[in-house]
Formats: structure tokens, sequence, C-alpha cells
């Protein structure tokens, strides 16, 4: 036999075992735990749910073909609200609504729910249109409109004061050219939308994107950079640029990746006055600045009317149980703490506290980074700073 022959046999093995692997796993069942929404059937007109029991947590059988096909009109569970005319607080069976008929459904949780029912009342939002993708490079969103622009939504009050506006979402990914699509408007933290909990009106509206050629740009503010420390006692109370935003152009990819932007380090040493000084925008790569690279910053210090150093011995909190600290290294801990001077005055250490939080610590040694949260002191009195910032505590097995 030639060679030939033997490896074109080969490949028809190879072949064959795939298609039979392939077939078997098709025609195999598996189980899965599957997410799907609860529909609320016969709401009483005039009333609201205030929850937000929002999904049923099922477990299901099938082929992987049928899975796959799972979404969630095909698979949905119900809560019948029949029979209810007043608010008030109602426990309700959950009931499987829509079932594929090649899904075999083996139980699922909750089976049953509370409902709050409240007085429906409405509130007029505004329409937020969010962009996914980026437009083709040398291109850019000149403008983006949704109508309608606002939308009125109902539910139970508790919920709507948790609803700030409506949203909607539309794909702009490699676009040239303006475009026209319908959109689907969306409650921004209400919760328990697809429980019925709220709805709005219109539910649909559309999404007009212009692009054109040309790079994006956009307004963006400024973040500090800062090197070196202040001496203790003296904080940044405030900083101020001048300009407040700049301009910057880019990419319409580079550009919606950026809240803020930076400026080149402002260098703190030694400083105890406000002061002013000239930076620069430091620019990622891709984005240019329009106009001149130069900002004038003027930086606050804040200092208290008094500072008090003193050393403070570490408690310990959230010791593991069955474990107790043997050492620690160092066993005190610097503190420079601010406040009026009459305060200060007769401050002692025992007046300030250190609860060293152990919480996960085990046998042998853990580097503890301290933090403000773990100090305790009198009213009107802060920790400005401490040193060191962590420290070294060895744990044991109590015996």
């Amino acid at each position: 036999m030639r060679f030939s022959d033997i490896t074109s046999i080969r490949v028809i093995l190879i072949i064959t075992a795939v298609l039979i692997w392939v077939n078997v796993y098709a025609l195999s069942y598996q189980t899965k735990s599957w997410s799907a929404p609860i529909i609320v059937k016969n709401l009483p007109a005039g009333l609201a749910v205030a929850n937000g029991v929002t999904t049923v947590t099922a477990k299901i059988s099938g082929r992987p073909y049928a899975i796959t096909k799972l979404n969630d009109i095909s698979f949905q569970f119900q809560l019948d609200l029949s029979g209810i005319a007043t608010p008030g607080r109602y426990s309700r069976p959950i009931v499987p609504l829509a079932v594929p008929n090649n899904i075999r459904l083996i139980n699922y949780q909750p089976t049953e729910v509370v409902v709050d029912l409240d007085v429906e009342v409405s509130k007029i939002v505004p329409v937020v249109l969010n962009t996914t993708g980026w437009v083709a490079d040398g291109y850019s969103v000149k403008q983006a409109k949704v109508v309608p622009d606002r939308v009125t939504i109902y539910g139970a009050g508790a919920l709507l004061d948790k609803i700030t506006h409506a949203s909607a979402e539309v794909t702009i990914s490699h676009r040239r050219e303006s475009f026209t699509v319908p959109i689907s408007f969306q409650a921004d933290n209400g919760g328990g939308q697809s429980l019925g909990a709220v709805r709005m009106s219109p539910a649909e509206g559309q999404a007009n994107i212009e692009i054109g050629p040309g790079a994006a740009s956009r307004n963006l503010g400024l973040k500090a950079s800062f090197v070196n420390k202040l001496p203790g006692g003296f904080w940044v109370q405030e900083v101020k640029f001048e300009p407040a935003v700049v301009l910057v152009s880019g990419t319409q990819q580079a550009l919606d990746q950026l809240a803020y932007l930076t400026t080149t380090p402002i260098n703190l040493n030694g400083r105890t006055k406000n002061f002013t000084d000239q930076v620069a925008v430091d620019l990622p790569n891709g984005i240019s600045l329009v106009g001149e690279n130069l900002i004038l910053t003027t930086v606050t210090i804040g200092s208290s009317q008094g500072t008090k150093q003193l050393t403070v011995v570490p408690q310990y909190a959230n010791v593991t149980e069955g474990f107790s600290v043997t050492t620690t290294n160092p066993g005190s801990i610097q503190v420079i703490l601010a406040g009026a001077p009459e305060m200060l005055k007769g401050l002692t250490r025992n007046d300030v506290i250190l609860n060293l939080d152990l919480r996960g610590a085990l046998s042998g040694a853990n580097m503890i980074e301290i933090n403000q949260g773990m100090f305790t002191t009198p009213t009107g009195v802060e920790v400005v700073s401490f040193a060191p910032i962590k420290v070294e505590v060895v744990l044991s097995r109590v015996r």
C-alpha cells in the first residue's frame, strides 16, 4: 500500500471519528442552571409592584442545540395577581408560563414570592442615548439625537424615586454614514422591569446619528498629578486649573475611553503655603490638544489650627478564632493629629485608639496595612498622618 493511500485512510478515519463525536454530543442531554424572567399577569389597574423580584433560577435539561435557542421570550415564568384589588403585601406562587417542548424543567426557585403592591404614580424623565462600538477611523459622531427625548414612567413611588432617566442603546461600529434606527427604552436604576414593576410611554423611539469625516473632539476636565509629599499636618485642600476644561481631538474610540486628563506632576516637597505653578496636560497616545498645552495651577494647602504627635500602641480587632497575637513589629505607631489647640493640649495616647484589623490573618507573620478607618479619636481631632503604614503581626494558635 502506498504512503498516500495510508494518509488518505487516516484522514477519513479522523473525519469519521469527529462526525461520530459531533452527533453523540448533539444527541446527548445536558443539565444546566438557567435564569428566566417573571411576567406579571392580571395586575390590577391603578396598582404597581413596589419590589423587584425579576427572575427565576431554573434547573433544566435538554439537548445542547435546544438550550442555545432559549431566550427571555421562549422561556418564562408567571406571577398571577388576579383577585387583588387594594394595595398591600401578598404572597403568590410562581408557575411556568412558557417552556419549549424540547426542554425539561427539573425544578426552579423561588416557587413563591411576596409582592408589595402600591398605588401607581408617574414621572417624566429624560432619555439618555448610549452608543456602543466606534465609528470607522477618520470619522466621528457629529450629533446623536433620540426621539422622543423624554418619556413617562409609571410604577410604584418607591421605585420611581430611584429612576433618574431612561436609556437607549445604539451600535455605531465601523459606521461611515449617518443613519436612523428604531430603539427601545429602558428604565435606569429602577429594577424589577421584567416583573412589570415599571412601564414607559412610549416604550420605543428612534435614534438619529449624524456621522461625518474628520477627527472627533471632546471637552475633558483635569486631574492633578503630584510627586513627593507635604510635611505632616498639611494637606492639599483644593486644586484649581486655568483653563478648567480643555478641548482635545482624536479617534472616537480613543476619546470614549477617557473620563478626564491628568497634568504633568506637581512637586509638593516642602510646601506649607498656597502656591501657583505652570504644568502641561499629560496627553495619551493618539490624543491631541486643541490650543496651547499650558495650564496655570493654583494649589491651596490646608493646615489645622494645631498639630500634635503621639506614639500609639495598637490594639487588635477581628482576630481569627483560636489564635492570639504573639508579637507586633514595630510595637508602636507615630501619629500626627490635628485639631484646635485647646483640644490637643490635654490629649494623650490613651485618647487615640488604633484597632489593627486582623480579619483573615493566620498563624505566622502577617503584614497588616494601616488605614485611617482603624483610628478612633476624640470629636474635633483627626489623624493627619502616621508611620509606618504597615506592621508585622505574628499570630500563634491558642493551646
